[in-house]
């Protein structure tokens, strides 16, 4: 190292591994679910089953958002593409899922007690 120098920074690899000097493109995609059933609830193995149908619409370039999404505590037990629309430059996919979702139930309330039984979802891509 010399003090007099100016350090370069990332070998030209590292540069093309790290996609450095290229802005991230960033496409909004929005999604909507709709719940069909809840066919299982376990309090004592802290979990719970359900269909639901999930879409996704975006502008711009193919990014199939339904190829990537994953469910946060817990995990995806059927996938099925209905709906593959694109339109111009605007898409659309339908998806109907059937996910297992752990949760943890208090039941110290128990038989006044309620729960709250959420679905998140997250790419796993971007």
């Amino acid at each position: 190292m010399d003090q007099s120098k100016v350090e370069e920074g990332q070998t030209a690899t590292e540069t093309k591994l790290l996609n450095l000097g290229r802005e991230p493109e960033n496409i909004k995609v929005t999604s909507g679910i709709y719940v069909d059933r809840i066919f299982d609830v376990s309090l004592r193995s802290t979990r719970w089953k359900v269909d639901f149908y999930i879409w996704f619409v975006w502008t711009g370039p193919n990014v199939h958002p339904g190829d990537n999404f994953q469910i946060v505590n817990g995990e995806i037990i059927s996938k099925k593409l209905l709906d593959d629309t694109d339109l111009g430059d605007e898409h659309y996919e339908l998806y109907r899922v059937s996910a297992e979702i752990t949760k943890f139930f208090n039941i110290s309330r128990y038989p006044r007690d309620d729960h709250l039984m959420t679905i998140h979802i997250e790419d796993t891509k971007r």
